[in-house]
């Protein structure tokens, strides 16, 4: 019954969005707007030219926190203080908090499956207070915990333009077995995320975002600063989002020496060796060790920790940071599969990030990747787990690379619309994938995301809200982000060309850097920067059940030509390409761009002069999708 429940919720999220009825709020032109979001237009804080609104406003924090990991029983304890910046018109009678650690809680909702063993009572909170006066967790006339949110109902609303401080102490278990974005691997090595008391985001569009996390959806966070204090025990390393502050009472002297040559060297060094290890001269010879990092407006903060893990780090000259470089680090265990070459290969991707795809510098003075299970992306930092084969293990560096531009640099709700990053995550680095392993990965990625669901009754329009997908219909999800709006784009570039598509791009991201766009932002923004109204490519590739077939439904020779007629059955433009091969051997290839269905016709018919009979006509080729090929050859007498 789970899945039917899930499947009928589209349904009717579907009929929604996309039903005609006269009265429902529309944007200007064909594409439709959700009342909400219309109302944000309206009060200016977003710009129908794609741009931010004079009204618009965010909100941020900052956040101290000290935090202890113990390996022995992988319980983190921490403690902190947030200073919340309200920035909004509106006076706030509530604050969200998100306690992801809940997602392992008794009772509470999961997409996945998890080990038993991993299950807890949920985050323990041991304090909580708000500018000083503590809360009485038991009250639920204050203090309502709803899935993995804390709901705080204030006694004295937040002003507009004023702050509130928040401050907690918390505990809970990482999970040995259950988790492949956070989580220990063994009793020696841990990837932490998800892991501190977090405001929620508060925008111009929904108000609090109140949805709990279940497993499959990912980021929707405000831009903050971060100052966090870990303490491990001794022959721990550390590695965070943003930079080490203290690297002198934390590393050994030889790897200290090492790490400071990062700062004036470029090349590969080796931080941590096998030898350091069996040593066991990695860090100061203290029983705790305090390892501090700070970070400027990030979305978020994740660390990681190891006492057997090597380190490999280069260095990469970036201007637009304070040093001039960006430390570029690898994390992984002796005998690791592809691994050694991870920094090196990182180095180039981010470099070719900077300089050519989108063509925009790294936004981030670091990066580590990390072994451990999966992949998942966080601000600076990187987990990637075993992979079976070296094209895999590029994919999943350069992909979760790419997503420091979106949603980590333009802040996008991967919640709701999670196609505005990940597609991006696998546009990006595709040129880059296809140098390193010298083939088109795209016919790969195609065959695994894009084919197999493109055109049945889960093709669903992206415009649908990613929260919607639940734990059957996982494929589908990742169908409906990741393949179909990746398509949409290559072929949108392939019409504009690259230089003007990256120009279009490169204006979006300038414009949205370190803000919350939704999608009429992005479609309204691409459409300013490229000087034409593109709503006849949007509508059917994000907001309508459309597919990918054309067809060659005519064929007549006379006066002189050849007169084919070509349909779009599936009602997703395309381009079209015919090759047309003669009796008499002789071929001619034929192109039309993608824009000839811009005014909405079903049909058009191609001219040719007649230089001899027809022997075949064969309508695609490889990268232009088609669900059904059969009425895409015509060999006469038999059309």
């Amino acid at each position: 019954m789970k899945k039917y429940k899930f499947f009928f919720m589209g349904v009717f999220v579907c009929l929604f969005l996309f039903r005609g009825t006269p009265g429902f709020p529309q944007c200007p032109g064909p594409l439709y707007m959700p009342e909400n979001i219309t109302q944000a237009y309206q009060m200016k804080t977003r710009s129908p030219d794609g741009r931010p609104g004079p009204a618009y406003w965010q909100n941020h924090a900052d956040y101290h926190i000290r935090v202890q990991l113990i390996p022995r029983t992988r319980m983190v304890t921490g403690e902190e203080t947030i200073l919340y910046y309200n920035e909004s018109p509106d006076s706030l009678d509530r604050l969200v908090l998100r306690l992801y650690q809940d997602y392992l809680k008794k009772g509470n909702f999961r997409d996945f499956a998890v080990d038993t063993n991993d299950l807890h009572d949920g985050v323990r909170l041991s304090r909580l207070s708000v500018d000083g006066t503590d809360l009485t967790l038991t009250d639920n006339s204050s203090v309502v915990r709803e899935g993995t949110n804390l709901i705080i109902r204030l006694k004295q609303m937040i002003p507009p333009h004023s702050t509130v401080q928040v401050s907690a102490e918390w505990q809970f278990p990482l999970p040995l077995h259950s988790s492949n974005r956070y989580g220990a691997m063994d009793s020696t090595a841990f990837f932490v995320a998800y892991w501190y008391p977090q405001i929620a985001v508060y925008d111009d569009i929904d108000g609090w975002d109140v949805f709990s996390f279940h497993g499959i959806q990912e980021f929707y966070n405000d831009f903050n600063n971060f100052d966090v204090a870990i303490t491990v025990p001794r022959g721990f390393v550390v590695w965070a989002t943003g930079r080490l502050q203290n690297p002198g009472e934390t590393l050994s002297p030889v790897c200290l020496s090492r790490y400071r040559k990062l700062f004036t060297d470029t090349l590969l060094l080796h931080i941590i060796t096998p030898e350091d290890l069996r040593a066991g001269s990695v860090t100061v010879d203290k029983p705790e060790i305090t390892w501090r990092y700070t970070a400027r407006r990030v979305t978020d903060f994740a660390f990681a920790t190891s006492n057997r893990y090597l380190w490999d780090a280069v260095a990469l000259p970036a201007e637009q940071h304070p040093d001039g470089r960006i430390l570029i680090s690898a994390a992984y265990e002796e005998g690791a599969n592809y691994l050694p070459q991870a920094a090196e290969t990182q180095k180039q991707t981010i470099r070719y990030f900077s300089q050519e795809m989108p063509g925009v510098p790294f936004p981030f003075p670091s990066f580590t990747l990390f072994r451990y299970r999966g992949g998942m992306e966080f601000p600076m930092m990187n987990s990637q787990g075993v992979v079976e084969n070296f094209p895999y293990h590029i994919f999943v560096v350069t992909h979760e690379l790419s997503h420091s531009y979106f949603p980590l640099l333009v802040g996008v709700n991967e919640r709701k619309y999670a196609w505005m990053d990940e597609s991006w995550a696998m546009l990006l680095p595709l040129e880059l994938q296809n140098r390193i392993l010298k083939k088109d990965i795209s016919v790969v990625l195609g065959a695994s995301l894009y084919e197999p669901f493109v055109g049945g009754e889960f093709d669903i329009p992206p415009m649908v809200p990613s929260i919607i997908f639940g734990p059957d219909c996982f494929d589908e999800y990742r169908y409906n982000v990741y393949a179909r709006p990746f398509v949409a784009y290559k072929l949108l570039m392939q019409m504009t060309g690259k230089k003007h598509f990256l120009a279009a791009l490169q204006e979006y991201i300038h414009r949205w850097r370190g803000k919350h766009p939704v999608p009429y932002d992005f479609f309204f923004s691409i459409n300013d920067a490229l000087g034409e109204d593109l709503s006849w490519f949007w509508k059917p590739w994000f907001f309508e059940f459309a597919a990918p077939d054309m067809a060659i439904t005519g064929v007549n020779s006379k006066s002189g030509k050849t007169m084919i007629t070509i349909t779009n059955k599936g009602g997703l433009p395309l381009p079209v390409h015919l090759t047309v091969t003669y009796a008499d051997g002789t071929k001619r290839t034929v192109t039309r761009p993608m824009n000839v269905w811009a005014e909405g016709d079903t049909s058009i018919k191609i001219d040719l002069p007649f230089t001899a009979p027809v022997h075949k006509i064969e309508l695609g080729k490889s990268g232009i999708p088609d669900v059904n090929k059969k009425d895409n050859v015509f060999v006469p007498g038999q059309l």
